[in-house]
Parts: C-alpha cells; structure tokens; sequence
C-alpha cells in the first residue's frame, strides 16, 4: 500500500532526498513561477528524528535555499489546530531574521517565503492557491516583496476545477492532485501528463516501501490522532463547564435571561433540542421559543 504524501512526513522524505531534487525544484517551479528557472534548491532541514516525529504539535518543515540565497519554509498540514495564521507569520519572520549576521548590510537580506499545503478550508479565499504579502490596503501597492505567504487549500481543488476545468493542467493542479490522488489509477493519468509525477510515484513506492520510513509515518500518523483527540477532549470539557457555569450563574442569581443566552449558544452550535432540554430543565416549547424569538 503506498504512503500518503498528505502524512508529513512522507511529504518530508519526498522532498528532502537529494535524489528528489527534481521534484522539489518541480514543486517550487509550480508555485512561485518565478521569472528565472530554479537552478538549485538546497534542502538546510534534511534529517528526520524520531523523537521530533512524535512530539506532539510538532511541525515537519522543510527549508530551501535557493541559489539566489532566498529561503522557503515548505510545511503540510493536514488538519486544522487552530493556530496556523500566527505560527507560519512566526516561523516566516524567525526565517527572515536568521539570515543577517552582526556586521551584515540589510540590503544583503533575501526573500523569504513560506508555502504551506493544507487538507482543510484555512481561509475564504475562493482559490485553491492563494498569496499573501506585504501590500497597501486601498492601493494594493507592494511594500517589498521580502516576505510572502502560499496556501493550496486541498479541499477547494475539486470546487476550483469545477470551475475552471481548462486549468487540470496547470502545474499547481497537477501538484494538488498528485498530493490528493486516491489511487494506482490517478497516478499513472498523472504520469502520462507530466514525467515528472512518473518521478514522484516512483519515489512514494521508494518511500513506502523502506520498513523505517513506514514505521516513521505511521508512528506520526498515531501522533497526529492522539493529538487531535487531546484537542477534541480540551474543547468538549472547557464547552461542558462553560454550560455548567451558565446554568449556575442564571439558576442562582435567578437570572433567566443569562441562562437564555447560554441556551441559545447551545442552539448555535448544533445542539439538540433534546440534549438542552436535559441540562437545562427548559421544556422544548420554551427552547423552541427562545429559538424563534432570537431570529
């Protein structure tokens, strides 16, 4: 069974092997198509520790220098843990800040850019692919273009080619697509329309079958899980004493309207009437009630 290139760290391993140079380069060709060809591209972050693999929250980038001594921050992220937008400013900026050397002119500071792949609807964005930078808020004038930000948003790709299906060969598509493929099947299309992905699946066979390199993305596959159900747990416990407290506060102080709103929050989130019902001792005609006269 082949690997997914939306676990991390086969997205890693794809890109960080000096033999897989190309498809970096390939890659990084899709998304910045930059005015001159990408000559070299130097992975600085290579080596994937176990220990780093497991931690929990940990973040598999992958850093590129560029033969212009530009500097790119390249990261999957398969789910939403709600701090994306702040941590990829933070990893960008610290990158950013990493090249200058006491003594050094800051004319000598090259760009950085961060791309991130993602498997979930970070921003509103109608497009899959989706650049921010420095700009001017009424004129969109650019500041400079030292910093910038790339998100390819996954699930907006089918919605994106719907759209605009003359697009299915764009390099930036066909990347997406290689990322999202479902099976054999999709990766050999992929192959009979560019070499490069029969590279990229000759690579992920490579990759998936190396005993280590699987132990490591299923080892991080099973991180990645308890994480997310840590999250869920914090959340549904912080969600449940914020009810309790409510109805205590509005059963106390005998205040009906604070047990009201709380009520109606409850209704926000997709409650059922039933379950509300239950920790509130509201008839359902009361919360159906409460529900009408809020819309």
């Amino acid at each position: 069974t082949l690997l997914s290139p939306k676990n991390d760290v086969v997205f890693k391993l794809l890109f960080s092997k000096p033999e897989n140079n190309a498809l970096l380069i390939s890659f990084l060709t899709a998304v910045l198509r930059p005015v001159s060809p990408i000559l070299v591209a130097t992975v600085t972050n290579p080596d994937l520790v176990k220990s780093t693999v497991i931690e929990k929250g940990t973040v598999l980038d992958v850093v590129v220098e560029l033969q212009d001594k530009s500097k790119i921050d390249i990261e999957m992220q398969f789910d939403n843990q709600y701090n994306f937008k702040k941590r990829v400013l933070f990893y960008l900026c610290r990158l950013h800040q990493s090249q200058l050397v006491p003594g050094q002119d800051y004319k000598q500071i090259r760009p950085t850019v961060a791309i991130a792949v993602l498997g979930y609807h970070e921003t509103n964005e109608n497009n899959f692919h989706s650049i921010y930078e420095l700009r001017e808020r009424t004129s969109t004038n650019l500041l400079c273009d030292d910093l910038s930000v790339h998100l390819i948003e996954l699930r907006k790709l089918d919605g994106f080619l719907k759209k605009h299906p003359d697009q299915i060969h764009e390099a930036m598509v066909q990347w997406s697509r290689f990322f999202e493929f479902k099976d054999q099947t999709e990766l050999e299309a992929l192959a009979m329309e560019q070499p490069i992905f029969k590279q990229a699946e000759t690579a992920l066979h490579l990759i998936s079958g190396d005993p280590e390199a699987r132990q490591l993305a299923e080892d991080r596959e099973k991180a990645r899980i308890n994480y997310l159900s840590a999250i869920d747990g914090a959340s549904e416990h912080k969600w449940n004493l914020g009810i309790e407290k409510g109805i205590v506060i509005g059963k106390a102080e005998g205040k009906a309207e604070a047990l009201h709103e709380v009520v109606l929050k409850m209704v926000a989130e997709g409650i059922p009437p039933e379950t509300i019902s239950k920790l509130t001792n509201l008839s359902l005609e009361e919360i159906k009630r409460l529900r009408s006269e809020s819309i």
